[in-house]
């Protein structure tokens, strides 16, 4: 929640400069924008969950994140032309949120597009957003310190049913904590 807040924070202050310092009028529904913003905050959030998930270390996952914002700059239509780029090019933009959000920017503030006009691309960015949530394992391993499969009060696993603390590794192997023996992974969890 935090996040979001600071989020919407930082929209209001490049809307209020948009608006005091360079006169972009706003032609559509600022509750209608203000609906879309929190559904792209809020499908940029998980990317960074899953990525701070995945990653082992800050700086990998600062790496990560560093690869997966600059394609959504240059491949959004935010720097160049959307329908100058080559079909590949496109292709790979349809995929990223932020060229919905900036169409849904666009048509809010300079052609004052409704819900009927905008709803293709608000669902794109709903799609991304299921996508990103499909796994409820990554965000459970947000909750505790640790790589460690989350346990019940009984201190059991609450995936394989296991006694006790052991590690999970992107579904590749279980560490026991207590013997150090490698056992087969959980299936179907990452």
């Amino acid at each position: 929640l935090p996040y979001v807040l600071i989020g919407y924070l930082q929209v209001l202050i490049v809307f209020a400069a948009a608006r005091l310092l360079f006169a972009v009028p706003m032609a559509g529904s600022f509750v209608l924008l203000s609906a879309m913003v929190l559904l792209f905050i809020v499908a940029t959030l998980t990317v960074g969950y899953t990525f701070s998930t995945i990653a082992r270390s800050q700086m990998q996952s600062m790496q990560m994140t560093l690869f997966y914002f600059l394609p959504n700059i240059l491949l959004s239509g935010f720097m160049f032309p959307f329908r100058g780029m080559p079909g590949w090019a496109q292709v790979l933009g349809e995929v990223l949120p932020l060229t919905h959000f900036l169409r849904i920017v666009r048509g809010i503030m300079l052609k004052g597009a409704g819900w009927a006009d905008l709803w293709p691309q608000a669902a794109a960015m709903a799609i991304h957003l299921g996508l990103q949530l499909h796994d409820r394992h990554h965000f459970d391993l947000l909750d505790i310190s640790g790589p460690t499969c989350p346990l019940d009060r009984q201190n059991r696993c609450r995936y394989c049913g296991r006694q006790g603390p052991h590690i999970f590794i992107r579904g590749e192997i279980i560490r026991d904590l207590a013997n150090r023996r490698i056992r087969p992974a959980h299936r179907g969890l990452a």
